[in-house]
């Protein structure tokens, strides 16, 4: 009976609320390069520089001057732009300030819902997606690399919370998990699953045009 008596005052207790803000205004990615190679010495580089790295070419084709990579990342923050969430909770047993961003790979806070239900957020975000390089001739001793990404960021939302048995449950979310895709210089939206957005900061487009 005491068990219960302290669960109930710490849910009665507990007040919350979180706040998501979309990202700035877009800018205009660069995704060209010119560089002082002949097509076939910036080929070869292009071809040398990504087998450096951990991404995987699916196709290639030198005729076109079209490569097609995969790739997937670990640390979403770093290449997108999704917003922020803004909030704060208040328990009698903790008080958190929660100010994050909407791409960040691991991120746990709490929250309350109606009518005064304590629910712990587990949430988790993986980038993947393709890139597309189009290496042009543009004379005998000049190339332009042009880079259009394809950006998938997954997240999934594990809630833990506590039934009307007093036990605790852990379950993915109603809307877990969802994905927010698009492309260099556009925007993705996960509705109607989520109001989040996300933008790329041309992180990872420069990654690419500076392997020439």
């Amino acid at each position: 009976m005491k068990v219960l008596l302290v669960l109930a005052i710490f849910t009665s207790c507990a007040s919350g609320k979180i706040d998501y803000t979309p990202p700035k205004k877009q800018i205009e990615i660069k995704n060209k390069k010119v560089v002082n190679l002949s097509f076939n010495k910036a080929w070869n580089k292009l071809i040398e520089k990504i087998s450096e790295t951990a991404h995987s070419i699916s196709n290639m084709n030198k005729d076109s001057g079209f490569l097609n990579i995969n790739y997937s990342l670990k640390d979403p923050e770093q290449y997108l732009d999704c917003g922020r969430f803004v909030g704060s909770f208040s328990g009698p047993r903790k008080k958190e300030k929660y100010d994050f961003s909407a791409a960040i790979p691991n991120k746990k806070y709490s929250f309350v819902t109606p009518p005064n239900n304590v629910q712990t957020y587990d949430r988790t975000t993986q980038l993947s997606g393709a890139t597309n390089l189009y290496l042009k001739k543009l004379s005998n001793n000049k190339s332009e690399l042009k880079v259009n990404i394809k950006y998938i960021l997954e997240v999934s939302t594990n809630i833990t919370y506590m039934n009307n048995n007093y036990q605790w449950i852990t379950t993915p979310s109603k809307n877990s998990p969802y994905t927010v895709d698009f492309n260099t210089n556009s925007k993705g939206s996960a509705q109607p699953k989520s109001n989040v957005e996300c933008i790329s900061n041309g992180k990872l487009e420069e990654l690419f045009l500076n392997m020439l």
